[in-house]
């Protein structure tokens, strides 16, 4: 049973939060594929943490001995203090989890009241510990994180969440199989399923108390879909077992398997989907590292002080990857902002820099915002109208704000000076072998040498007109 949740768990995230494939099959389009706990480092490398937390939670409650009850409470606690200063969205998941399995277990299991408090009060001196430097850091943060993060002020319920729906769907199982009497309400898998399945309905809904809102989706995407699994094995192995002794039912265990075959089919078909669509971008990736480690090379030459060059690829695949190689900065890419060091209205006076200097007309930049390139928009409408779903409300954009904008690039390229031109000042390009684009804005304020070939590009090493 535990092997079969781990497929459950692993292989359904995406269909769970109506992402992926099966998004993909009945509307076309998507915001994540494939597996979206391994989106990232982040949250990949924290995931599991998330269900070591709840393992020693479950094994600090259930333990029949002090000592062990003191060890995972012990355990709980350090491994909540390393989701604090992981990924937000994991932590924060963990904390709504474990109210409601202290909240549960308080009414429902007398019998484990005693290790509930040994594990409220260990776990709670280490979140003491924890969040005391965590929210000093939080405190001291750019003032332009919560713009940019789209941290909203909002006490409106979210009743839509595909990943909360499922989860009250487990908790009524769930509830159906104790009124029936084939679960135990004082067991703690029981109490378990439960907690999972019901999470959901708190992280979706914690700002009618708190009042903020940080991007919602980012719980759908990456940690509820995959609590509300965790709560869906829990049911299934309710229904396999026997209340009273907890053994299987041979005769359910074919279910089992093909609830197995088809998550392993469906993991499948998401990663296949994802593969395909994102291949020649992962290639682009892969083929500009290195015209990218070719200027960390001249860089670790040069007398400039390290990672304070500038480099302009033309290509914005190319140009996202270059904090990822090396201690270069790209003019622009479209996590600048994300950085929170760079405000909106510098973050699009660098956009139209970047645009200006790697050849874009106005025609360019206005067929872009037609078609809805989700760079384009991004940078120029911000993310949250390329993309409603991060949480805000918003206006459709309209063609008359597009022609404004278009109308905004021209204005900045008609204005352009030696001044903007060196604000930041460039000191590399990379541009593609076949298919070079249009250089002369560049070059009407940069003398560029011959170029080297480097892979599949060609990097100009530049200086600023006198």
């Amino acid at each position: 049973m535990s092997a079969a949740g781990v497929l459950i768990v692993c292989c359904l995230g995406a269909a769970v939060a109506y992402q992926g494939e099966f998004r993909a099959w009945q509307e076309g389009n998507f915001l994540v594929d494939y597996m979206p706990f391994l989106r990232r480092y982040q949250p990949g490398f924290a995931f599991p943490l998330f269900f070591a937390f709840c393992g020693t939670v479950w094994r600090s409650l259930t333990s029949k001995s002090r000592r062990n009850a003191w060890l995972f409470s012990t355990l709980s606690g350090v491994v909540f203090s390393l989701l604090v200063f992981s990924y937000f969205y994991l932590w924060t998941a963990a904390a709504a989890w474990l109210a409601c399995v202290y909240v549960l277990t308080f009414f429902w299991a007398r019998d484990l009241r005693e290790n509930l408090w040994l594990n409220i009060k260990v776990v709670g001196a280490f979140a003491l510990a924890s969040f005391v430097p965590y929210f000093a850091m939080i405190a001291d943060r750019s003032p332009n994180i919560d713009q940019v993060q789209l941290l909203a002020n909002t006490r409106a319920p979210d009743l839509g969440s595909p990943s909360m729906v499922t989860g009250v769907l487990v908790a009524i199982g769930i509830l159906v199989l104790l009124w029936k009497r084939r679960a135990l309400a004082d067991s703690p898998v029981t109490l378990f399923g439960l907690a999972f399945a019901l999470t959901p309905v708190v992280l979706f809904n914690q700002q009618i108390i708190t009042g903020h809102s940080l991007q919602p989706v980012h719980y759908e995407l990456f940690i509820a879909n995959y609590i509300v699994l965790a709560g869906l094995a829990i049911l299934l192995s309710l229904l396999m077992s026997d209340a009273v002794t907890g053994l299987y039912k041979p005769a359910r265990r074919p279910l089992l398997v093909m609830i197995c075959m088809v998550a392993v089919v469906w993991g499948a078909w998401e990663s296949y989907g994802s593969a395909s669509r994102n291949a020649p971008f992962a290639e682009l990736r892969d083929i500009s590292i290195p015209a990218i480690r070719y200027i960390e090379e001249q860089e670790q030459r040069s007398p400039r002080d390290k990672g304070s060059a500038v480099v302009l690829a033309t290509n914005t695949g190319t140009s996202d990857m270059i904090p990822t190689v090396a201690s270069l900065r790209p003019l622009w890419s479209s996590h600048s902002s994300s950085v929170g060091s760079i405000n909106v209205a510098e973050n699009k006076r660098l956009f139209h820099h970047y645009l200006l200097l790697a050849g874009f007309t106005e025609r360019d930049v206005g067929d872009a915002l037609r078609s809805s390139s989700f760079e384009m928009t991004a940078a120029l409408f911000g993310s949250e109208r390329a993309l409603p779903s991060l949480g805000q409300e918003t206006d459709p954009i309209t063609l008359a704000e597009i022609d404004a904008e278009v109308g905004l690039y021209s204005d900045f390229a008609h204005n352009f000076s030696r001044t903007s031109a060196s604000d930041p000042e460039i000191s590399y390009v990379i541009v593609p072998m076949t298919g070079e684009p249009d250089l002369r804005n560049l070059d009407k304020w940069y003398l560029r040498d011959q170029g080297t070939a480097a892979g599949n590009f060609r990097v100009y090493n530049v200086t600023l007109r006198p």
